[in-house]
């Protein structure tokens, strides 16, 4: 294989350029911890799956589906009722990735289930009058993210096998962090405003 950069001849499998230190291939993995996910999912006041959503969509395209168009599968999340089936889409595309390379699967049918029932009821169940609708919404909102957590380590036994020599990353970000912070004051708003 030949360095995009310096043209130079390295290995197959070199991450780096040993001639002009670029790096020819992804430096981190597409893994990301279900304990990180769920802190981000949940902390975030559920914020965060909007961009899970995309980020593996466009993983998706790019290592297996190339003609999968990543922004009118991201809109059908969003576009009330046919969403339903844009998620068992996503859901399913992740299964048939995972059967290729013979990863234990999850029933999109299931996934969808849990996720757009657990997600509906969260936005029935606004404005919350009581701390009993707030306990509710928590379930809900926990259910939820227990079903991207099942999906991503899918994902992650997957990743593992089509990125062994990646750094998989641990550490919150700058950005998820500020999103965390954002999201602990939307569910300190929302507590305080059922007492």
């Amino acid at each position: 294989m030949k360095c995009k950069y310096c043209e130079a001849e390295i290995e197959e499998t070199a991450l780096k350029c040993k001639y002009c230190g670029e790096w020819v291939q992804e430096r981190y993995s597409n893994i990301i911890p279900t304990e990180k996910l769920f802190i981000l999912s949940f902390f975030s006041a559920k914020i965060y799956d909007v961009f899970w959503f995309w980020k593996n969509l466009k993983a998706l395209r790019k290592h297996f589906f190339p003609e999968l168009s990543v922004f009118l599968n991201y809109l059908g999340l969003f576009i009330p009722f046919l969403n339903i089936y844009f998620f068992w889409k996503f859901f399913d595309r992740i299964k048939i990735v995972a059967e290729k390379y013979e990863v234990r699967g999850f029933s999109p049918v299931l996934a969808t289930l849990y996720y757009f029932v657990s997600s509906a009821l969260i936005v029935v169940m606004g404005p919350w009058r009581d701390i009993i609708d707030l306990i509710f919404v928590v379930c809900c909102c926990i259910i939820n993210t227990l079903v991207l957590m099942e999906v991503q380590e899918v994902l992650n036994a997957v990743w593992r096998k089509v990125q062994p020599r990646q750094i998989v990353e641990e550490n919150l970000s700058l950005g998820e962090g500020i999103l965390i912070i954002i999201g602990i004051v939307i569910w300190i708003f929302f507590v305080l405003s059922v007492l």
